[in-house]
């Protein structure tokens, strides 16, 4: 039974995930605007409490491990993964928000 449970979770896992596509060549640089956040995303960023605004930013934005957050924050690794948690949740629920209140949008490019 346990080694059924397992394989289900991890073949749903894989699902949700996707697939990696594994190349033999390396991009020269990344995607366009992947190391850029969108202007539109800030004021949805500077609207979160500071410690779950400097989670994000710090574990996102500049890309640092948790546990590097962690000691720039002061704090354990499981609080950077509950802030953040928390912070995304209400990003989510922002943006999803505002998608509803804006007529004639489809979740296209933000203005």
């Amino acid at each position: 039974m346990r080694r059924a449970m397992v394989n289900t979770r991890t073949s749903w896992w894989r699902s949700v995930r996707g697939r990696e596509v594994l190349t033999t060549e390396v991009p020269e640089r990344p995607a366009a605007g992947s190391d850029d956040v969108p202007g539109w995303l800030w004021p949805y960023v500077s609207a979160l409490p500071a410690r779950q605004r400097a989670a994000v930013v710090l574990r996102y934005y500049l890309d640092l491990p948790e546990a590097e957050v962690a000691a720039a924050l002061g704090c354990s690794t499981g609080t950077v993964r509950s802030q953040t948690f928390k912070a995304v949740a209400k990003l989510r629920s922002a943006l999803a928000a505002d998608a509803e209140t804006v007529p004639g949008e489809s979740g296209g490019e933000r203005r």
